[in-house]
């Protein structure tokens, strides 16, 4: 509704567990989805999705000196970096669960305030990042994707200019 004219790739995710996240003409990625070419004004008909029940989930915790780190994001990408869904939140106890995957190649990233930033395998960026398959099988979860964070670090210093100054 109310878009400009443009090329717009489309996704449809579920906020209710059980629907795998499907980019159009049922594209499993960003990269992979097809564009929908949009003019304006006007309506751009046929643009239609069929969703999928063959859901897989992943579950495991955010742990920093072996205690659970709750309300810390975990966000699931392709295994290219491509955002699959939106992140998931630990609980208390710094347990979560991954839902709406479909079948493939997944990076997962995990991050809380104060903590540096990991990617799954204990790695701060995506380069070096672990990849890990979802298999679906009807409901099953696959446990033990756990990340271990360290506490962040800060640089300090000023910033002074010597030079001449104008102005008002």
């Amino acid at each position: 509704e109310q878009l400009a004219t443009g090329s717009y790739k489309l996704s449809v995710l579920s906020l209710a567990p059980g629907f795998v996240t499907r980019w159009y003409n049922d594209k499993p990625t960003l990269g992979t989805a097809d564009a929908v070419a949009v003019t304006a004004p006007g309506e751009t008909p046929n643009v239609d999705f069929l969703v999928s029940t063959d859901e897989g989930t992943f579950s495991g915790q955010m742990l920093h000196a072996g205690a659970g780190v709750a309300g810390a994001a975990v966000t699931v990408t392709d295994a290219s970096g491509d955002p699959i869904r939106a992140s998931t939140a630990t609980g208390r106890d710094g347990k979560y669960t991954a839902v709406g995957l479909g079948p493939g190649q997944y990076i997962a990233q995990g991050r809380a305030l104060g903590h540096a930033r990991s990617y799954l395998g204990g790695v701060p960026d995506l380069a070096s990042a672990q990849v890990f398959a979802v298999d679906v099988e009807a409901g099953a979860d696959q446990p033990g994707k756990d990340f271990d964070l360290t506490l962040t670090s800060d640089i300090t210093g000023t910033i002074s200019y010597s030079g001449q100054q104008t102005g008002a």
